[in-house]
């Protein structure tokens, strides 16, 4: 198995530079912190939105599709809801539990992708 290409000094200000997060909000003044603008004619922050989980919906869906989708959806099940969670001895459990949340979250967003994208009836999660 290939390891992936990731320079070991690799970290979120690499993944994330602030040049880039900048560039994709389209204002270095912060102004997109006000809301949207009027005169913008692609619709609401949320309709774009939809339309970006339309694209993820579908590209999660061709991943899915493929013999090496489904082994990394596998993967990802293992190391977040198929681990056990043991909050005992925990200096702040609850906080474990949250952050343990917050990746089973991520996971169950993805299943929900992939069902939109074969237009499917997305799993109801349990609890919610």
């Amino acid at each position: 198995m290939t390891q992936p290409a990731i320079p070991p000094s690799y970290g979120p200000r690499q993944a994330q530079p602030l040049d880039l997060i900048l560039e994709q909000h389209g204002a270095a003044d912060w102004a997109w912190f006000d809301g949207p603008d009027p005169k913008d004619k692609r619709g609401s922050w949320e309709e774009r939105l939809e339309e970006r989980a339309a694209g993820a919906a579908a590209a999660a869906a061709a991943v899915m599709a493929t013999p090496e989708g489904r082994e990394l959806v596998e993967y990802l099940a293992d190391i977040t809801v198929r681990r056990p969670l043991f909050v005992l001895g925990m200096p702040d459990p609850l906080l474990y539990a949250a952050t343990r949340e917050g990746q089973n979250g991520l996971f169950f967003t993805l299943l929900k992708l992939i069902a939109m994208g074969r237009q499917e009836q997305s799993h109801v999660r349990e609890g919610t």
